[in-house]
This record gives C-alpha cells, sequence and structure tokens, in this order.
C-alpha cells in the first residue's frame, strides 16, 4: 500500500496521506476516522489552523459516487495518531513517519533537479541560438529537447503528455528526478557537442551512447 502521495497546494507540490488510508492502516473504520478529525477541527473553533492539516475531499466508490474523504499533512496525521493506541500503533505510527520522510526527500530532490534542468536548457537553447543565428526556428529547439526526450524518457514531449494526459507546458513537473537529472546531465553535454559543431545526427549518436554509458555505469554501482 502506498502512505503517502504527492498533492499539489498553492501551487507546490506536498507529501499527504488519505484519511481512508490511515484506517485500512490502522484496522479502523474511515467514519470513526472522519469523526476523530472532525472532532479535532470542531475543537480548533475559528482559528482554522487544523484546516491546512486536513484538507477536505472526495473519492468514487464502487458505485462512481463522490464519497467525503479528508487529505492528512504531515502535521494533521501526527496530531490525529496522538490518540491512537494498542499493540501495533507505535510500529504504524513509525512506518507511517518513515513514509512521509521519503515522500518529503523524493519532492526535495525535484525541486532541486527542476531548477538545475531549467538552467540547462536555457543554456543549451542559448548555444542553438549563437550556432544558427537568424536562421533559428521554434522546431529547431523542440526538435533539439525531443531527441533528449526520446533518449531518456523513450517518447517526445507529445507522445509522453499525451500518455499521461498532462499539459504539456508542465510536462517536467510530472518526470521523476532521475528523468530530469538524467536530461540536465544530456542538456550539458548537447551544449558542448553543439560548441564543438556536432551536427544534429552526430550529437544525437554521441548523446544515446553517453546515456547507455551511465545506465551501466549506475547498474553496476547498484
Amino acid at each position: 500500500m502506498q502512505l503517502i502521495v504527492k498533492h499539489k497546494i498553492k501551487g507546490e507540490n506536498i507529501p499527504v496521506t488519505t484519511s481512508r488510508k490511515v484506517a485500512e492502516f490502522f484496522e479502523k473504520e474511515h467514519k470513526n476516522v472522519i469523526r476523530d478529525i472532525e472532532n479535532l477541527i470542531e475543537k480548533d473553533g475559528l482559528n482554522f489552523e487544523l484546516n491546512s492539516m486536513f484538507i477536505l475531499s472526495t473519492y468514487k466508490d464502487t458505485y462512481k459516487r463522490d464519497k467525503k474523504q479528508y487529505l492528512l499533512t504531515f502535521d494533521g496525521f501526527t496530531l490525529l495518531a496522538m490518540g491512537f493506541t494498542g499493540p501495533k500503533a507505535l510500529e504504524f505510527k513509525l512506518a507511517y513517519i518513515k513514509a512521509f520522510n521519503e515522500m518529503k526527500k523524493e519532492l526535495e530532490d525535484f525541486r532541486f533537479q527542476r531548477k538545475i534542468a531549467k538552467e540547462g536548457y536555457k543554456g543549451l537553447t542559448g548555444s542553438l541560438k549563437d550556432e544558427l543565428g537568424d536562421d533559428a526556428k521554434v522546431y529547431h529547439f523542440s526538435n533539439e529537447a525531443d531527441m533528449i526526450n526520446k533518449i531518456v524518457l523513450g517518447l517526445t514531449a507529445k507522445q509522453y503528455c499525451d500518455i499521461h494526459k498532462i499539459d504539456r507546458k508542465c510536462m517536467r513537473d510530472h518526470l521523476s528526478s532521475k528523468d530530469l537529472e538524467a536530461i540536465s546531465e544530456l542538456e550539458k553535454y548537447d551544449e558542448f557537442l553543439i560548441r564543438r559543431g556536432f551536427t544534429y545526427k552526430q550529437r544525437e549518436e554521441e548523446l544515446s551512447e553517453y546515456h547507455l554509458r551511465r545506465l551501466r555505469k549506475t547498474l553496476e554501482v547498484a
């Protein structure tokens, strides 16, 4: 069971769990978990601080009906779990905290790699502009990006977005930190190859070989 998922709040992904997952993991009835959450919210009164910890949401039941659930941040889960007792309660709490921390690290790694990828793409497009001059067209930049996408992801940006049903403008926001790291490395190397005068075909071959060597090295370390 995946205990923690990413949820976008105010434009930023944060790790959350759901009241249903908590109920299942701690072997409780979902309605009772919802009751406990709403009792906490009610005690908070007009402070509204808990509204950012317990986010009202819905899910589809087996009959495709909308049913109530809550999304819980780490603070929300910690507050709720304080009242859980029993022989397995501590073990379950520690497992949840570990899962939260792992997701938090994954998101931090992603944000770092996303920043690096943005900088790498700017350098790459700058090199293409310098190389092509007034002949530079929009498709030159999209073709270069898709060459790297196909090497790392096996798909063009359009193909990837069509499969995953996401907006092409924010494709990289949906990639893993490892994929972003690989793309960033290839962009930097591609920038170097462009400045060395390599043709598109030569760059494609060299970048493909470089990525294969990188994958082999990763497997050897693992």
